[in-house]
C-alpha cells in the first residue's frame, strides 16, 4: 500500500458591477477593490471543488514567478496577485496592469522584467 498526496481546491466566484468608461477601467477598479479588501470572497461565493493528485508546485510557472518577485522585494500579497494574473487567460500583466500596484520605480522595473521573462519563457531557463 502506498502513500499519495491529494490536493483539494475550492473555487470562489462573484460577479461585481462597476461603473467605468471601458472594460479595462472596470477590471482595474475591481482589481483595486479586491487588492484593498473592499471585496472579500467567502463561503457565499463558493462554486465548485476539485480533488486530484497533488502536483509539485515547483513545476508551476506561476509559483516560480511569485517566488522571484518576493525574492526581489515585492510583497507576498502583490507577488501572488501578479503571478496569478500572469498565468491566467483572463488578464495580461503589462505596464498598465503594474501601475495598479504601489511599487517603487525600482520594484516596478524588476516586476516588469520578471513578468516579461515569464511570458517569454526565459524565467525558467
Amino acid at each position: 500500500m502506498g502513500t499519495f498526496k491529494i490536493e483539494i481546491q475550492e473555487f470562489l466566484s462573484r460577479i461585481v458591477e462597476v461603473e467605468a468608461n471601458s472594460i479595462d477601467e472596470a477590471i482595474s477598479k475591481v482589481r483595486e477593490m479586491y487588492k484593498n479588501e473592499e471585496i472579500v470572497l467567502d463561503s457565499e461565493d463558493y462554486t465548485t471543488t476539485e480533488i486530484e493528485e497533488y502536483k509539485d508546485e515547483m513545476n508551476d510557472p506561476r509559483i516560480i514567478l511569485r517566488d522571484r518577485l518576493i525574492e526581489n522585494g515585492i510583497s507576498i500579497k502583490d507577488a501572488n496577485l501578479i503571478a496569478l494574473d500572469a498565468g491566467s487567460s483572463q488578464a495580461y500583466v503589462d505596464i498598465e496592469y503594474l501601475k495598479d500596484f504601489d511599487l517603487s520605480e525600482n520594484l516596478f522595473k524588476i516586476a516588469l522584467k520578471l513578468v516579461s521573462e515569464f511570458y517569454s519563457g526565459k524565467l525558467f531557463e
